[in-house]
Protein backbone atom coordinates (compact mmCIF):
# COMPACT_ATOMS: atom_id res chain seq x y z
CA UNK A 1 0.00 0.00 0.00
CA UNK A 2 0.92 3.42 -0.35
CA UNK A 3 2.28 6.19 2.48
CA UNK A 4 -0.53 8.86 2.76
CA UNK A 5 1.53 12.17 2.09
CA UNK A 6 1.38 16.04 3.40
CA UNK A 7 3.75 18.46 2.91
CA UNK A 8 4.52 21.71 4.95
CA UNK A 9 6.53 24.76 4.55
CA UNK A 10 8.80 26.96 6.60
CA UNK A 11 10.24 30.72 6.82
CA UNK A 12 13.51 28.94 6.39
CA UNK A 13 12.33 28.09 3.29
CA UNK A 14 12.74 24.17 4.30
CA UNK A 15 9.78 21.54 3.17
CA UNK A 16 8.63 18.61 5.10
CA UNK A 17 6.87 15.94 3.82
CA UNK A 18 5.03 13.78 5.95
CA UNK A 19 3.36 10.47 7.01
CA UNK A 20 -0.33 11.72 7.84
CA UNK A 21 -1.43 8.30 9.16
CA UNK A 22 1.75 7.77 11.34
CA UNK A 23 2.15 11.64 12.83
CA UNK A 24 6.14 10.86 11.04
CA UNK A 25 8.16 13.47 9.05
CA UNK A 26 9.87 11.22 6.25
CA UNK A 27 12.53 13.97 4.69
CA UNK A 28 12.82 17.65 4.90
CA UNK A 29 13.44 19.21 1.23
CA UNK A 30 16.02 21.76 1.34
CA UNK A 31 16.97 23.98 -1.49
CA UNK A 32 15.40 27.55 -1.22
CA UNK A 33 16.81 30.27 0.49
CA UNK A 34 13.73 31.90 2.04
CA UNK A 35 10.13 31.57 3.06
CA UNK A 36 7.95 28.80 1.12
CA UNK A 37 4.94 30.55 0.65
CA UNK A 38 2.64 27.84 -1.13
CA UNK A 39 3.33 24.00 -1.90
CA UNK A 40 0.84 21.89 -4.62
CA UNK A 41 1.16 18.69 -5.06
CA UNK A 42 0.90 17.41 -8.79
CA UNK A 43 -0.84 14.19 -8.73
CA UNK A 44 -1.65 11.60 -5.78
CA UNK A 45 -0.31 12.79 -3.10
CA UNK A 46 0.27 8.61 -2.04
CA UNK A 47 1.83 7.48 -5.38
CA UNK A 48 5.35 6.88 -6.72
CA UNK A 49 5.29 9.58 -9.18
CA UNK A 50 3.80 12.43 -7.51
CA UNK A 51 5.58 15.12 -7.50
CA UNK A 52 5.62 18.79 -5.00
CA UNK A 53 6.06 22.00 -6.36
CA UNK A 54 6.97 24.97 -4.05
CA UNK A 55 7.29 28.78 -4.64
CA UNK A 56 9.25 30.77 -2.63
CA UNK A 57 9.98 34.38 -1.55
CA UNK A 58 13.41 33.74 -2.90
CA UNK A 59 11.74 34.02 -6.66
CA UNK A 60 12.15 30.65 -7.34
CA UNK A 61 9.61 27.74 -8.42
CA UNK A 62 10.93 24.18 -7.60
CA UNK A 63 9.71 20.69 -8.63
CA UNK A 64 10.61 17.74 -6.55
CA UNK A 65 9.89 14.27 -6.68
CA UNK A 66 7.75 13.26 -3.36
CA UNK A 67 9.45 9.57 -3.23
CA UNK A 68 12.90 10.49 -2.46
CA UNK A 69 12.69 14.06 -2.03
CA UNK A 70 15.08 15.31 -4.74
CA UNK A 71 14.44 18.10 -6.70
CA UNK A 72 14.49 18.12 -10.22
CA UNK A 73 13.97 20.96 -11.86
CA UNK A 74 13.89 24.96 -10.57
CA UNK A 75 12.48 27.87 -12.29
CA UNK A 76 13.96 31.22 -11.84
CA UNK A 77 12.13 33.00 -14.29
CA UNK A 78 10.46 35.90 -11.60
CA UNK A 79 12.08 38.98 -10.32
CA UNK A 80 10.41 38.86 -7.03
CA UNK A 81 8.41 36.41 -4.54
CA UNK A 82 6.43 34.13 -5.89
CA UNK A 83 3.25 33.34 -3.67
CA UNK A 84 0.84 31.70 -5.40
CA UNK A 85 0.87 28.22 -7.86
CA UNK A 86 -1.72 26.77 -10.02
CA UNK A 87 -1.87 23.54 -11.75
Amino acid sequence: TQTPLAACAASNGKIRIWDHHRGRCLRTLSGHTHAVNCLRWSGDAALDDTILVSASTDATVRLWKAKNGMPFRTIKSHKSSVVALHL
